[in-house]
């Protein structure tokens, strides 16, 4: 499961909020979560980031975010196990101000 301060950021694209008919929270461009969270996913390697952005991004279950990767479902887990890990420890390194305004 993402981190709640995590799961609020993420870029345009149907979210499971937004499934359930609930706005989606869209960041302002000049906010500082927004960017710090842009520049986090720059640092994940790619088959990290393409993971989290299918699931998390675009709603898709984890099978669906298998077959798009063309990749066995447990190849996908684990990229998302280890995606989460690195973007919840890049995350980690902010200012606590920039969470906290």
């Amino acid at each position: 499961m993402a981190e709640p301060g995590v799961a609020r950021f993420w870029a345009a694209g149907p979210s499971a909020a937004t499934r359930a008919g609930q706005p989606a929270a869209r960041p302002a461009a000049d906010d500082p979560r927004a960017r710090h969270l842009r520049w986090a996913l720059d640092q994940l390697a790619t088959e990290h980031r393409e993971v989290l952005l299918l699931i998390h991004r675009d709603g898709r279950t984890y099978r669906e975010a298998a077959a798009a990767l063309n990749v066995a479902d447990e190849v996908m887990l684990s990229r998302l196990a280890a995606a989460r890990r690195r973007l919840r420890a890049l995350l980690a390194g902010a200012d606590p101000s920039i969470y906290h305004p």
